[in-house]
């Protein structure tokens, strides 16, 4: 931090974007603010993925970090990952499903007997 006020201090030539970081600042800490609010409402939020089990690939990676928000804000991004991949295979599946009937019909008694079974 005593880097960005000397910088800012230092800065007569950057006067324009000290008042422009100003502006910033305002907004950053308006996204500080919303970070933070967000990564203490993780401590109520209980994810799919176990603690546990982050805290190991973390560590695996050579991520150790004794903040369980962090441990939880990766396991949410992680589940969004994986949710998203589910759901794109889910509709490439009915998409590819779907064509086949269309083309072929000596698919379609594979596609009724998965349907009735």
């Amino acid at each position: 931090m005593m880097n960005n006020n000397s910088g800012g201090g230092a800065g007569g030539p950057g006067g324009g974007m000290g008042t422009g970081v100003g502006g910033g600042g305002d907004g950053r800490h308006d996204d500080e603010a919303a970070l933070t609010e967000f990564l203490s409402s993780l401590m109520d939020y209980t994810p799919t993925i176990p603690d546990e089990l982050v805290e190991h690939y973390l560590g695996r990676s050579g991520f150790h970090c004794p903040d369980l928000r962090l441990t939880r804000l990766v396991a949410v991004a992680t589940q969004k990952f994986l949710s998203d991949i589910a759901s794109d295979s889910l509709q490439h599946c009915k998409a590819r499903v779907a064509a086949p009937i269309k083309d072929n019909k000596s698919k379609q008694p594979k596609t009724s007997c998965i349907n009735h079974g």
